[in-house]
């Protein structure tokens, strides 16, 4: 029995060490003195000391389970851009829309999720983006404006991506590491948050129509398929480039309805009042322009509706201007050629009645005497003064 017993004990220790277990064996800690010999084992004991030993072997196999999972890659952390030199910037392209473009615009908006996740410039304690202070926004506009040759005009796209990405990672922490303390519970109980949530629940209800667009904006779409046709693209058919799978077919039956009632028409603008895609679906929220990427707004695309009136008003006044001009050059052209047509008959005039004969008139077209026409060149000086248009230099004949 003393040799199985030895067998036992060491064959489990031997796999305890093959599966890396961190197991001692403590005589001392369980009772037992320090020397073991068959008689200080009964069968009893043995069999406690088979069950520990089983029960550290499958925790140490759990273990081994739980570390062999895919290691994920983590968050995006762009140390490169973070650690540009103060005279190192990253080019951008910008759109008449006023959005960034190409991989310098991609990678733009990745950095945002990077500053979005820097506690000393955008605090997290804030309850909204409108509520930050304004001197934290600097602090992040001259940053970013240290990495990449950002435009002024490109500010509010930055502010508006940021606050996107800030609340996303305040989404993110709280799932994480938020604890539910008394006051957060009082909070979540009052009305005004119950009723708050619930719109907030059917106004995301009400979002069926996903694209599949992924980190590219639809800036670098239409610039893409710009390039390929050469045609301008309204919202509409973005909205059906956007919502297409590879392989062909909508994304789901809310696209698919949409895409059969949009017809595409030939528009020199994106977008408009009363396009198609707004017949479609409605009319855009105030201040809002759907279906175009972030960034534009109705009155910089259009401009304000006094604005949108003096500038219709200046292309008309341009049109009216232009056309007057057009006229203007034709009557001169007119003029040019009139004028150059009487010279050349008053020079025919000149060179057929110069030497010929004449007769005088007086007021009454009565002949008062014959002549010979000398000269009628303007230039030509009889008695101290040039005939000019208006005298002949004659000889007169004797009766």
């Amino acid at each position: 029995m003393v040799g199985h017993l030895c067998d036992t004990l060491a064959l489990a220790v031997a796999r305890a060490t093959t599966l890396e277990m961190d197991y001692r064996f403590q005589p001392q800690q369980a009772g037992w003195p320090s020397k073991l010999t068959a008689d200080c084992f009964s069968r009893e004991e043995y069999e406690k000391f088979r069950e520990d030993l089983q029960g550290k072997i499958i925790h140490i196999d759990a273990q081994s389970a739980s570390t062999s999972k895919k290691v994920k890659r983590g968050p995006t952390l762009l140390r490169f851009v973070h650690g540009l030199q103060s005279n190192e910037r990253i080019p951008e392209n910008v759109n008449q829309l006023g959005q960034p473009l190409g991989e310098g615009g991609q990678l733009l908006k990745q950095f945002f999720g990077t500053v979005a996740r820097m506690g000393d410039k955008l605090l997290i304690d804030c309850i909204s983006w409108r509520v930050m202070p304004s001197s934290n926004k600097d602090d992040v506009w001259d940053y970013i404006q240290g990495k990449f040759d950002v435009p002024i005009s490109l500010r509010d796209f930055v502010m508006k991506d940021l606050d996107q990405k800030w609340r996303s990672w305040k989404y993110d922490l709280r799932t994480k590491f938020f604890t539910a303390y008394q006051k957060a519970q009082q909070q979540f109980a009052c009305s005004d948050t119950i009723k708050r949530s619930e719109t907030n629940k059917q106004n995301k209800s009400k979002h069926t129509f996903f694209h599949r667009a992924g980190s590219k904006s639809f800036a670098d779409i239409y610039h893409e398929e710009f390039l390929k046709t050469r045609a301008t693209l309204d919202r509409g058919d973005l909205f059906i480039r956007t919502r297409m799978k590879k392989a062909g077919g909508p994304v789901n039956d809310e696209s698919a309805a949409m895409i059969l009632t949009h017809q595409s028409t030939t528009s020199s603008s994106i977008a408009s009042v009363g396009d198609a895609y707004e017949q479609v679906m409605g009319r855009d929220r105030t201040g809002r322009i759907r279906g175009i990427g972030t960034s534009p707004t109705p009155k910089s695309l259009w401009g304000s509706r006094s604005s949108q009136k003096l500038r219709q008003d200046n292309e008309s006044l341009k049109e009216k201007i232009e056309a007057l001009e057009e006229r203007m050059k034709k009557i001169e052209s007119r003029g040019n050629n009139e004028s150059s047509a009487s010279v050349c008959h008053a020079q025919k005039k000149k060179d057929s009645l110069a030497g010929r004969r004449v007769r005088i008139l007086n007021f009454s077209r009565e002949v008062v005497a014959s002549s010979i026409l000398m000269s009628d060149d303007n230039d030509n000086v009889v008695i101290g003064k040039k005939l000019g248009g208006e005298y002949y230099e004659v000889e007169l004949e004797d009766d």
